[in-house]
């Protein structure tokens, strides 16, 4: 486990977070699911959901999600200390318009499975009950702040309880932590809940500088 503080890493370290890396995340949430297993892997939080899975254009050739494929991130994540509780393997499809269509097509399809993680089987369990149900048990097992969390659970009845990344000082929404502010911000206290951010990028940042990069880059090329 990471330490705070922590900037070397020794040889088994080291091998478990490249052997976490290595994982086959479905392409569209590779990024992020790589950066929530580090963080919980560090320390900084009680579990995460990732996707692993294949994606491929319609019209491709298919790609399958093997059994062979499934066992082998199964163990990879119990030989590294991990519990886990998943969901079937879901096969779906994401449809699209173009400008030449009148009506939206399949654009994407894909083979997935989810797996919720943690380091005890109750937290574990915990996650898959709250997903997608019980969003403020779902954002405290996600490390999320509680303020945060409170501000997102008003929201539905004072939209304003939030604040959008678009109106935050300019000085602080260009800065290259705000890639790892992946929760929503309360109004009244994004400064303090932003030090969660700034926590959650340095220890990418010590853990693996390229990820942490590829993390910074995406977030300027979409904002």
């Amino acid at each position: 486990m990471f330490f705070e503080g922590q900037t070397q890493f020794n040889p088994e370290e080291m091998k478990i977070i490249k052997t976490l890396e290595s994982l086959p995340f479905r392409k569209m949430y590779s990024l992020g699911d790589k950066i929530d297993l580090l963080l919980m892997w560090s320390g900084l939080k009680p579990a995460t959901d990732i996707t692993i899975g294949k994606d491929w254009e319609e019209g491709q050739q298919s790609l399958s999600l093997s059994e062979e494929e499934i066992y082998s991130a199964k163990k990879k994540l119990s030989e590294n200390g991990f519990i886990f509780v998943d969901l079937p393997k879901e096969i779906g499809a994401i449809e699209g318009i173009d400008e030449s269509e009148t009506e939206p097509s399949v654009k994407y399809r894909y083979e997935q499975k989810h797996f919720f993680v943690a380091r005890d089987e109750t937290t574990a369990e915990a996650l898959k009950n709250a997903y997608e149900k019980e969003d403020e048990i779902y954002g405290r097992l996600s490390g999320f702040p509680e303020s945060a969390i409170k501000a997102y659970l008003e929201a539905e009845k004072n939209p304003t309880s939030l604040i959008e990344i678009k109106d935050l000082p300019e000085e602080i929404r260009t800065q290259d932590f705000m890639a790892f502010a992946t929760f929503k911000l309360s109004r009244k206290n994004w400064r303090e809940e932003l030090e969660v951010v700034k926590k959650w990028a340095d220890t990418i940042k010590k853990i693996n500088p390229a990820l942490y990069e590829e993390a910074v880059k995406t977030y300027k090329e979409i904002s």
